[in-house]
């Protein structure tokens, strides 16, 4: 990665002339806070003289998207260019806070701070007669595209260059390490010549993630880290697939049509066999029930015409005798009557008689008995005129019971 050095000129003032530039513990800073899209991230600071130093940059995540390494020159400070944000964030790199880490290889010191990547600011920035001279160094740029789908073969290309001119190294490895940093090792892969100072390598990734590219190399006795990252995303159906994708569900569609109509068919066949079985079941019902009630219609009939002529004959019967009835009783009553009344009138003129007899008896009983009395009379002067009356009342009372009697008889 190209290293570039637009510092902020008064955080280079304040490192220089910082009473811990010296030391051996280990600073950090960023050449500012905030970083705007297509910035190069430029970390700065001091530790052990001669050692080397570790840059690490964690997402607003924790996820480690950048990395790269510097020697710390003889005074102690050290200047690297991490990596340019890029124009437009991205899943690995979106806007956030970002943390920095700086490792002291000499004494595996590490200190940290956080920067922010946000969209366009306009700070200042340090102009390039402002930074410190730098040493002849080997530069390694690192190129490849920063994102790929699964099973994609990605191609990286490595140019190797000293004082701007390619150079083959003497020593040179490239390692790739997958996205759970930490878990494994890291791959290590060949470089392939191209040119001089130029090579390549391809790597086929196997997960979905972040995979980190670290080359080292070394020429004219100075050495140098380069790191870049690339990511690897789900995959996505390409325009042939698609069309193979399309006729595949064109097919399965007019298929599953052919399919449902074959079956919508059968289960019209078998609904309409079904609707027929039904017809003939009810026509054949109705024959049966008309038939039934034919039948049942001719024994009714039958049987009230039956039932009819008896009800007549008994009818018939039944007058005829009560017809004999009436008359026998009419005759018998009339001769009933007919007695009854000569025997009532017999039964009168009996009793008439009688009592016509019985009072003549007593008319004759009564004029004897007035005859006694005259004798009586005649023969008892001094009786009592009460007693007088008194016998002539127990005689009419006599007469009187005597008449009932005779009618009670009757």
């Amino acid at each position: 990665m190209k290293i570039m050095r637009p510092l902020v000129g008064l955080g280079l003032i304040l490192i220089l002339s910082s009473p811990i530039a010296m030391a051996t513990t280990i600073t950090v800073v960023a050449s500012k806070n905030q970083y705007n899209p297509g910035d190069a991230l430029v970390i700065l600071g001091t530790a052990t003289p001669g050692s080397a130093v570790a840059i690490q940059i964690y997402n607003p995540v924790g996820i480690l998207v950048g990395i790269d390494q510097s020697d710390i020159r003889e005074d102690g400070q050290y200047v690297v260019e991490v990596f340019n944000f890029p124009e437009n964030p991205t899943i690995e790199i979106p806007f956030g806070t970002y943390r920095v880490r700086a490792v002291d290889a000499a004494t595996s010191e590490s200190a940290e701070i956080t920067i922010e990547f946000a969209q366009s600011t306009s700070p200042p920035v340090i102009p390039k007669e402002d930074l410190p001279a730098q040493p002849l160094i080997l530069q390694i740029n690192v190129r490849t595209s920063s994102t790929y789908q699964l099973g994609d073969e990605v191609r990286v290309v490595v140019l190797f260059s000293y004082n701007g001119s390619e150079v083959d190294p003497t020593v040179k490895t490239a390692s790739v390490y997958l996205p759970r940093v930490g878990e494994i090792e890291p791959e290590i892969v060949s470089l392939v010549a191209i040119n001089t100072g130029l090579y390549y390598f391809d790597y086929t990734p196997d997960e979905i993630g972040t995979y980190v590219i670290q080359v080292e190399g070394t020429a004219n006795e100075t050495s140098n880290v380069e790191v870049t990252t690339f990511y690897i995303t789900e995959r996505l159906a390409s325009e042939s697939n698609l069309d193979d994708v399309e006729n595949t569900i064109v097919d399965r569609i007019s298929l599953a049509q052919s399919d449902i109509v074959n079956d919508i068919n059968d289960d019209i066949s078998v609904v309409q066999n079904n609707v027929n079985n039904l017809e003939e079941k009810m026509n054949s019902l109705q024959t049966i029930m008309e038939e039934t009630v034919l039948s049942a219609r001719n024994v009714l009939e039958t049987e009230i015409s039956s039932a009819v002529i008896d009800l007549s004959d008994q009818i018939s019967s039944a007058k005829s005798d009560m017809e004999s009835n009436i008359e026998s009783q009419i005759e018998l009553s009339e001769e009933n009557v007919v007695s009854s009344i000569d025997g009532l009138q017999t039964i009168v003129t009996t009793s008439a008689q009688t009592t016509s007899s019985d009072l003549n008896q007593a008319t004759d009983a009564v004029d004897t008995m007035k005859t006694n009395l005259d004798s009586v009379s005649t023969g008892v002067s001094s009786a009592s005129v009460w007693i007088i009356i008194v016998g002539l009342i127990a005689l009419i009372t006599l007469t009187l019971e005597l008449v009932m009697f005779v009618r009670k008889i009757s």
